[in-house]
């Protein structure tokens, strides 16, 4: 999985400079940002292999940049995991069509193996 290209939204600095270097460590190529009011032309620029996504943030939501994500043909089968420090429950989650959510805070090994799991699926499918 190494040279995976990573990109992480979220609009906590702290906590984007401590995922960053935690999966730089881990060998991924990581572009973080804090906010991303068209989320479309940020992904064609950095091409992910997976996106780490906070469902609040200030100029957006998960469920709309989730949803502009699915509606694009070249996007299709891009991993999305959605974090948010609100419970699941709390969120409008039902139309929302993401690959996993994890509640912050969490394990960053757990964080870990559930995208090794996801970069696996995505590139075992594809070859």
């Amino acid at each position: 999985m190494e040279d995976k290209r990573i990109l992480v939204i979220d609009d906590d600095m702290c906590f984007l400079e401590v995922i960053q270097y935690f999966l730089e460590m881990e060998k991924y190529r990581v572009t973080g940002i804090t906010q991303a009011e068209d989320i479309i032309p940020l992904v064609e620029s950095t091409k992910p292999d997976l996106v780490l996504l906070d469902y609040l943030l200030p100029s957006s939501n998960g469920e709309n940049m989730c949803r502009k994500l699915h509606e694009c043909p070249d996007l299709k089968g891009l991993p999305i995991v959605l974090t948010s420090a609100y419970p699941p429950q709390q969120l409008p989650l039902d139309n929302v069509s993401y690959s996993i959510f994890i509640p912050k805070p969490f394990d960053l090994w757990y964080l870990l193996a559930c995208m090794k799991k996801l970069l696996r699926r995505r590139f075992d499918t594809a070859t």
